[in-house]
């Protein structure tokens, strides 16, 4: 109770006018036999007022078996800035996570204590090239 006085009376907060959004971001949406459901959640993300150039939306399809992934290539038609990835690309079989491992697909995390290594060519040239075919 006590809390929601507090959030009542907090001031609304104003974007100044001259403010120019500079951060870029990027929305990982995992998905499987969503057809129904897909192309409104993937707009409602894509739709909103901020730049688009300054973010991308990442759809990984987990083995669908309806028309997820045609649905969300239709609109990569539209959208620039929409990507979708297909575990059957990156992945030999069927597993038990799916969500899982489209977020493992998708996202790479590391620490401060960590350094990188530049990935082999051939592995680059196999993600460049499904990057650019997803784009189409």
């Amino acid at each position: 109770m006590l809390y929601n006085i507090w959030f009542v009376r907090l001031p609304y907060f104003r974007v100044d006018k001259n403010y120019s959004p500079k951060n870029t971001f990027s929305i990982v949406i995992p998905a499987r036999d969503e057809e129904d459901v897909i192309e409104k959640c993937v707009l409602s993300v894509l739709q909103n007022d901020y730049p688009a150039e300054l973010f991308e939306v990442i759809v990984v399809d987990d083995f669908s078996t309806d028309n997820t992934a045609a649905i969300v290539q239709r609109m990569q038609q539209q959208f620039s800035n929409l990507k979708l990835l297909q575990l059957k690309d990156f992945v030999q079989q069927q597993q038990n996570s799916y969500k899982k491992k489209s977020i493992e697909t998708a996202i790479s995390f590391s620490d401060a204590a960590c350094r990188a290594r530049p990935a082999p060519p051939r592995l680059r040239q196999r993600v460049h090239r499904r990057i650019r075919w997803s784009a189409r």
